[in-house]
């Protein structure tokens, strides 16, 4: 089973929607799995992690791939043994020089080991902009011992320095994979404006910065199709 590790509910459909959709339709036996994708116990975060729960779990219907929320919070809700919140300034998601969620780290790699089969294959974040909690994924994925490869993670390659795209394995969507990935992505309806300011803004993203040689692309750390 090819296992998508979506550390955000956007982050492996805005990353790999394309070629998600590609193998389901292929018949493959694929499925997506939101790690940060519990509900906080406070009543207005609750509700805003409600809705965007609602929004993956249609986006996943598009996809036609099923997909579960493990239980573990987004870096922005979570706190110390003291109830204040590790993260205070939001800029520090993005300047952790080492994971200091380490019990956080081992949980997640339980979870991983529980949810797949030693013949899985997980597909995680390369970690690109240094988010906190794409770095918890990748590092869990890496010590579960399954095949792991990296997804090019989407909106952040726009801001991560020193991407060395020979690396990285392309893979080119046809008009079809494109259509339904940006209808999938639309359904994060709540993610729009903060990421591209406007529905045109997100269209612009796929169609013209995100492609090689002018066709919109996804990328890898391997070509999934010979594994």
């Amino acid at each position: 089973m090819y296992i998508f590790l979506s550390p955000h509910f956007d982050d492996a459909v805005g990353s790999a929607g394309g070629t998600i959709y590609s193998l389901a339709k292929n018949r493959k036996s694929v499925k997506i799995i939101t790690v940060m994708g519990g509900v906080p116990a406070n009543k207005t975060y609750a509700d805003y992690v409600l809705g965007r729960q609602a929004e993956n779990e249609q986006a996943c219907s598009i996809l036609a791939v099923p997909h579960q929320h493990a239980p573990f919070l987004d870096a922005i809700y979570r706190t110390n043994n003291l109830g204040v919140e590790i993260y205070q300034e939001r800029d520090s998601i993005f300047k952790q020089d080492k994971i200091l969620e380490k019990e956080l780290v081992q949980d997640v790699i339980k979870y991983i080991k529980t949810n797949s089969s030693p013949d899985d294959i997980l597909i995680t974040p390369s970690a690109l902009g240094n988010h906190i909690d794409h770095l918890i994924v990748k590092n869990a994925a890496q010590q579960s011992g399954r095949t792991v490869v990296y997804y090019e993670d989407f909106f952040y390659d726009t801001i991560a320095k020193n991407i060395n795209y020979r690396d990285l394995f392309p893979v080119y969507l046809t008009k079809e994979q494109l259509a339904i990935k940006l209808q999938a992505i639309m359904a994060y309806k709540s993610q729009i404006r903060p990421l591209f300011k406007s529905s045109d803004g997100l269209l612009c993203y796929f169609n013209e910065f995100h492609t090689d040689k002018g066709v919109p692309v996804e990328r890898f750390s391997s070509d999934l199709r010979s594994l």
